[in-house]
């Protein structure tokens, strides 16, 4: 398991894990902490190599763009 801080001009927490589900079917936990948000993954062993190809997303899922 490890936390990420989001890149500054992030979308908020809440939206980028809705858009993480209704893109791409990825579940994580995502926070705010002191003003910044976080992006949290847990990977376990009855995850698959395809389940982390999934986890590279293109950064616009991310920034605050269309």
């Amino acid at each position: 398991m490890s936390s990420f801080f989001l890149p500054k001009g992030s979308r908020p927490p809440a939206e980028l894990n809705r858009r993480l589900w209704d893109r791409h079917r990825i579940e994580c936990w995502t926070s705010t902490w002191n003003g910044r948000g976080l992006l949290r993954l847990s990977i376990q062993g009855y995850n698959y190599e395809a389940d982390l190809q999934r986890l590279i997303i293109k950064p616009t899922t991310v920034k605050d763009q269309p």
